[in-house]
C-alpha cells in the first residue's frame, strides 16, 4: 500500500532564486512590497511585466469612483508617453480596459490598436 502523505510531499516543490520560469514572478512580488510611491511601484511591476511578457506596452489602471460612477485612471506604465499616466481615464466598457472590466475576465488581443476596443 502507498504512503498518501510522502505521495502528496513529492508533489509539492518549492521554488527557489534561479528559477528562470518564476524570476520575473519574484521581481514582482519584490516590487509590490516596496515602501515607495504608488506610481514608483506600479511603474517598476509594469516594467517586470513588460520584460515577464515580452510586450511593449503595460498599464496599470486603479479604479476610481467619480461623480456617476466608475472610471479607471492609468497609475503605471510602460510603452506610452509618461505624462499618459494620471491623466488618462476610461470608463466600463471603454478601451481594452473598460471591456476587461466589465467581463471581469482576462482578455488577450494579437494587436491592441486594431481591436475593435481599443481606445
Amino acid at each position: 500500500m502507498l504512503n498518501t502523505a510522502s505521495n502528496r510531499n513529492r508533489s509539492v516543490q518549492v521554488h527557489e532564486r534561479a528559477d528562470r520560469s518564476l524570476d520575473g514572478i519574484f521581481r514582482l512580488i519584490e516590487a509590490a512590497g516596496q515602501p515607495k510611491p504608488l506610481a514608483e511601484v506600479l511603474g517598476a511591476m509594469c516594467a517586470d511585466v513588460s520584460m515577464i511578457a515580452a510586450a511593449d506596452v503595460v498599464s496599470v489602471y486603479v479604479r476610481d469612483t467619480e461623480g456617476d460612477g466608475q472610471v479607471f485612471t492609468m497609475r503605471g506604465n510602460v510603452g506610452f508617453p509618461a505624462d499618459s499616466v494620471g491623466r488618462v481615464h476610461l470608463r466600463q466598457g471603454e478601451g481594452i480596459t473598460g471591456f476587461v472590466a466589465e467581463k471581469l475576465l482576462p482578455v488577450s488581443v494579437a494587436v491592441a490598436d486594431r481591436d475593435e476596443h481599443y481606445k
